[in-house]
């Protein structure tokens, strides 16, 4: 410990008869140890944390990659699923205790308050037991549930906690009343909780989430894809029960999918001889969808890694000094 002091009391001491140097040397290591800081909290909010969900871990994806918004025709690996696909899964995947479909994208929406202008903000369809398969719980009213998931029921949506209080500054009186979209009244029920950003960590994230089953009724029937066997427009999530293989689910979602794709009458003759190349390949989704992660992974790390070395030439330049 003796011998540590006076080593540190010799550094200072050189230290003080350098302060050009020493001014350098600070500022050089603190730009470096600063641009680190902020490259590594961005790659950890990107592609390390998980979804700020109940046991995270419990959570996996049918897909392994970010396909979006929508699609149609056979597509090798599946990522993007059909409500119909979905629907089949859910009936035949016994292995998870609930499967949620959700819209891949979100899409911006307008929709008309009781009073004041019309706000756009990104919405996103989802199935009825979304929330309660994630384990989100609200900070206001309630969220959607099963009930509300109904072709033809009372529409109804819930917001953000972000859009809450920036387009209806966390008044509580917004629920029970009804925002006007597309010519049609739907029923605010409730509130996200304050750490819920979505499934998916993205640049535009859903500031309302409306039930499935009523996109025909909000889009209208002539817009409507909800029903169309060819259209690929669903993720899906689910939550594994205890002791099950996962590894054994790819093999399941891949017979469910080839068998569904036999059955339909959307795929032309060179379609159909390529059904037993289609697959299903489940992932974690402990840290939800990883859109920013597949787009910007490899150069956030390369920033990372080259920050790196910035800052170690720096440390063994101030240390040649």
């Amino acid at each position: 410990m003796r011998a540590l002091t006076e080593d540190i009391r010799f550094a200072l001491r050189r230290l003080r008869l350098q302060p050009g140097f020493t001014a350098v040397a600070v500022l050089t290591l603190a730009l470096g140890l600063g641009a680190n800081t902020a490259i590594f909290t961005l790659i950890h909010g990107v592609m390390l944390r998980a979804l700020p969900v109940s046991r995270p871990t419990e959570l996996y994806r049918l897909g392994n990659n970010n396909d979006c918004c929508v699609n149609s025709g056979l597509a090798t690996q599946y990522s993007l699923f059909s409500f119909p696909l979905y629907q089949r899964f859910v009936a035949e995947l016994d292995e998870f205790s609930e499967l949620a479909g959700f819209q891949a994208a979100t899409s911006m929406t307008p929709f008309r308050p009781p009073t004041g202008d019309t706000i756009s903000m990104p919405a996103q369809y989802v199935t009825g037991n979304y929330f309660r398969m994630l384990g989100v719980p609200p900070a206001a009213g309630r969220l959607i549930e099963p009930g509300d998931d109904v072709r033809g029921g009372p529409p109804v949506i819930v917001l953000s906690y972000r859009v809450w209080h920036e387009r209806f500054g966390g008044d509580p009186s917004i629920i029970g009343k009804s925002l006007v979209q597309n010519g049609i009244p739907v029923t605010v029920i409730g509130v996200a909780a304050s750490s819920f950003f979505g499934e998916a960590v993205r640049a535009n994230p859903a500031g309302a989430w409306m039930p499935l089953q009523q996109e025909p009724t909000l889009r209208g029937a002539e817009a409507s894809i909800i029903d169309r066997p060819p259209t690929n427009w669903l993720y899906a999530i689910g939550r594994v029960k205890p002791g099950t293989n996962v590894a054994a689910i790819d093999g399941r979602a891949t017979r469910i999918l080839q068998s569904f794709l036999t059955s339909q009458s959307f795929l032309n003759d060179n379609d159909r001889k390529k059904i037993g190349d289609q697959k299903v390949v489940v992932t974690s989704a402990a840290g939800g969808i990883q859109i920013l992660a597949g787009n910007f992974g490899q150069s956030l790390t390369l920033l990372f890694t080259m920050s790196g070395l910035v800052l170690l030439i720096a440390a063994g330049w101030s240390a040649s000094r």
